[in-house]
């Protein structure tokens, strides 16, 4: 099978999307199948550039292709046109490959519409959180997009979308109106072996970024508003004995964050890093317990899975996709989103209880291991391509 994965950002930028799609590319190949990423000549969106054209990167076959930034281009949050992108897409469709494209709302699904009508096999992944396709929504142009691809699904069986949650499935399906049998829920997937290999040496010296705390608690993502740190740090605050660790680049409120964590004290208490990959799979074997306290959701959480990988209990908000990877207290627990009360509630009973925390983090790595590894995942998705006949 010849299997054409389209994103923004091709190999070396690494993200969430980027990671995801090499890691299906390592699997796909793996398994036998012709595999080439296709992607915008950008280097990332500060508009750095590398050479359109045909590449190698670490591996993996790389199609790069020219783009312009046209303001406005509306339908397109990143204001950008691919040059050639249609005529590839309807040829590659006419070859018989499956055309998986990632991210909406996008210049590249826009074009697939066109691999649609020539009956070329196309698989749509969305990477957003519920509540922000909610918003996008309210947009005239969100809903001129979504007419057109609901329409162009309902026409061509032979197009498919995959959500990460089922969350995002019942807004697809029951809100925008997509065919119900052509939607199907595949996660995100975690590498197991990247946690189980940190050495006890390592895990020993991530311990330092807690000093003196009777709980690890651990934080990582992007520090922007919506992620919700300010809300835990005031819930932190209530909490005696507890420190925290927040990993990840500044995204806008690392500055407000800094005073709030002066405001409440808790310099001693809440510390800010950043930190290469192995340190960071060190800092989920070293902590007590993983929270997310998104406002709005995520679009899968996939740091709330490697919490569980690690063997570690999660405590997340119930907006979006978040509670269900909870499993209704199984493997952790929810609470109210921008709920200051509701999260310190939470963080107190998992601090007194020990039992507590080892039973939600062995249950958090067996689903893991049933539902979350990139060998489930790539599975899935396979099945899927050879369905969409």
């Amino acid at each position: 099978m010849r299997i054409l994965e389209v994103e923004y950002l091709g190999p070396p930028a690494m993200g969430g999307v980027e990671l995801l799609v090499e890691a299906l590319h390592r699997k796909f190949t793996g398994a036998g199948h012709e595999v080439e990423i296709w992607c915008s000549d950008l280097a990332g969106f500060d508009g750095s550039r590398l050479a359109p054209g045909h590449a190698e990167v670490n591996g993996m076959r790389v199609r790069r292709f020219p783009t312009r930034r046209v303001r406005p281009w509306i339908f397109d949050p990143h204001h950008l046109v691919w040059c050639g992108l249609r005529q590839a897409l309807i040829e590659a469709a006419g070859q018989g490959a499956v055309l998986h494209v990632h991210s909406f709302p996008s210049d590249q699904v826009l074009k697939s519409l066109s691999a649609m009508a020539a009956g070329g096999r196309v698989v749509i992944t969305p990477h957003h959180d519920t509540e922000s396709l909610r918003r996008y929504l309210r947009l005239w142009r969100a809903q001129v997009i979504c007419r057109r691809l609901v329409r162009m699904a309902r026409r061509h069986p032979r197009v498919s979308l995959t959500v990460h949650t089922p969350a995002a499935r019942d807004l697809w399906v029951n809100e925008i109106g997509w065919p119900e049998a052509q939607v199907r829920v595949i996660p995100n997937g975690v590498d197991l072996e990247e946690f189980d290999r940190v050495t006890p040496a390592e895990i020993d010296a991530a311990t330092r970024y807690w000093p003196g705390c009777d709980l690890r608690v651990l934080f990582v993502g992007r520090l922007a508003r919506s992620k919700g740190v300010d809300t835990l740090l005031r819930a932190l605050a209530r909490v005696p004995g507890v420190g925290l660790l927040v990993i990840g680049p500044d995204a806008g409120a690392r500055e407000e964050l800094d005073r709030l964590r002066h405001e409440l004290n808790l310099e001693e208490r809440a510390v800010f890093a950043t930190m290469p990959r192995r340190e960071l799979c060190a800092a989920f074997r070293a902590c007590d317990l993983f929270v997310l306290p998104s406002r709005f959701g995520e679009n899968f959480g996939i740091a709330a899975v490697e919490a569980m990988a690690a063997r570690k209990p999660i405590l997340v908000s119930d907006r979006g996709g978040l509670p269900s990877l909870a499993e209704s207290g199984r493997n952790g627990l929810v609470f109210t989103a921008e709920s200051v009360e509701s999260l310190a509630d939470a963080l107190a009973r998992l601090a007194a209880s020990e039992e507590l925390r080892r039973q939600l983090g062995e249950a958090g790595r067996a689903a893991v291991e049933a539902r979350y590894t990139w060998d489930h995942v790539a599975r899935a998705y396979l099945d899927l391509f050879a369905a969409v006949k």
